[in-house]
């Protein structure tokens, strides 16, 4: 049995044969749009000069001569630690690889006008643990997947100046999982035990019992999934040959998962185990006790419908380009995103989950608005181009609301790449190394958050992107 909220949407086949699949996953937002602009740290706004500018600059569009699409993927495997105060141990999330595909399409109408189509993911959260770690009844799991589809279409208005304006339409799925402790129950299976006649004491000895069990928790796992809608609009102005400017801004989408299906979750197997055991050394008949526990888990924790409301944020792009010499060109870029948007999760319930009054489960996020900043350097050499990046986020989760489910601080990215071009063929690619930095966790107990440390937080990663003009 498990316990799920989910929402059935029919899915594109676009997207089914472009969504990013998830493998034991752990992500981060991070530049996986192409392996250009991984390269270069995501320091492509101003440049935007291929097809990946459906993503980065749309207005740069307007560089790109006929036909051309690019097609292409990123392979991740990231991984972090989290050292206990309380107990002593160390725990490790669960070995993880996932991968990010996007595609890109451009036409060139004519000396005016573009237009492009991108499929792409640009937020993609989560984590997994140990279903059995000590910060279970926080989350032992979470993933948030992400895939846009984002027409666009751009405006040459002369050589120096280019506007476009696009549709974000995004799909959603969510999955979160933790663990519920049975001390939820205790007062329910101590009542239904003196109801059928035993005595107090011995009553609320069989419900310490069970809380006392872990093997008792409660399996809490929600599904959902949703699209929402979004715009974007962009601008690229270039002054000189040697300098360009970019911007980029993309709406906020909010995402409703509604008319949910919500199940309870429990380890028949144990729950029966426990019962006979209690049975045994208390002289109370095996259907009478598992038949009491059955009972206030099924009261307290019903099948339900629910709903919840998830909002991505805003962000800006900026971007300076310059050419110092030639073969070189160097940009510098600047990320704001409006993660002010997560303030909390709030889940509605059909019926109380919980407790008699429980229609409303809420988690306070209160995430703040960051910028990230970014310096990409290309040079060019015959058919080749050499690329290295750097790049600096800070984290906008505050130390109060800090959880295991996106157990994130600032970080910075190394990238490197390579390009070669022949013909109307180009092939792209990039290794970054990501490095987050050590967060100390203090307890708390409105979130059953233990105390500790979360340290070694990396990722590697890998992409590849595929060019052709037609």
């Amino acid at each position: 049995m498990k316990r799920t909220f989910m929402v059935g949407v029919p899915l594109l086949l676009f997207l089914c044969l472009f969504f990013p699949l998830n493998l034991n996953a752990a992500g981060f937002y991070v530049d996986l749009q192409d392996a250009k602009g991984m390269a270069l740290g995501g320091a492509f706004i101003a440049q935007a000069n291929n097809p990946s500018a459906v993503f980065y600059n749309p207005a740069g569009m307007t560089q790109l001569e006929g036909t051309q699409i690019s097609l292409g993927s990123t392979l991740i495997m990231p991984t972090t630690e989290f050292d206990s105060d309380v107990t002593g141990h160390n725990t490790e999330v669960d070995d993880n690889t996932w991968y990010h595909p996007n595609f890109y399409f451009t036409h060139k109408f004519n000396d005016h006008v573009w237009i492009g189509v991108g499929s792409f993911s640009n937020f993609d959260v989560g984590t997994e643990w140990s279903s059995g770690w000590e910060g279970r009844y926080n989350a032992y799991e979470a993933v948030i997947k992400t895939m846009t589809f984002n027409p666009n279409v751009a405006y040459k208005f002369n050589d120096k100046f280019s506007l476009a304006v696009g549709l974000q339409i995004q799909y959603l799925d969510v999955r979160m999982k933790k663990k519920i402790g049975i001390e939820n129950l205790r007062d329910a299976v101590t009542l239904g035990l003196v109801n059928g006649g035993v005595p107090p004491a011995v009553a609320s000895g069989v419900a310490s019992k069970l809380v006392n069990d872990p093997s008792s928790d409660i399996k809490n796992e929600l599904n959902g999934d949703n699209f929402g809608y979004g715009f974007n609009v962009a601008a690229r102005f270039q002054p000189t040959d040697w300098l360009a400017l970019g911007v980029s801004y993309r709406s906020e989408i909010r995402h409703h998962i509604g008319d949910g299906d919500v199940d309870n979750s429990h380890q028949d197997a144990m729950a029966a185990e426990i019962a006979r055991v209690l049975s045994s050394n208390l002289g109370l008949p095996y259907s009478f006790v598992y038949q009491q526990y059955l009972q206030a888990l099924n009261q307290n924790f019903p099948d339900t419908g629910g709903s919840t409301t998830l909002t991505l944020p805003q962000t800006v792009f900026l971007g300076a380009a310059v050419k110092p010499i030639k073969p070189l060109t160097v940009e510098v870029a600047g990320y704001w995103t409006g993660w002010s948007s997560w303030d909390d999760l709030t889940l509605h319930f059909d019926q109380p989950i919980g407790g008699p009054d429980n229609y409303t489960s809420n988690t306070e996020k209160d995430w703040d608005d960051v910028w990230g900043w970014r310096i990409g350097l290309e040079y060019l050499w015959k058919d080749w181009a050499f690329r290295v990046g750097y790049v600096h986020d800070e984290s906008p989760i505050p130390d109060e609301t800090l959880d295991f489910m996106v157990p994130a601080d600032d970080r910075d990215l190394y990238n490197f790449g390579i390009g070669y071009s022949h013909g109307n063929f180009t092939i792209d690619g990039a290794y970054t190394y990501l490095v987050i930095d050590d967060r100390d966790v203090s307890a708390n107990d409105n979130i059953h958050r233990p105390r500790g440390e979360l340290h070694d937080g990396y990722a590697h990663m890998f992409s590849i992107s595929l060019g052709y003009k037609f």
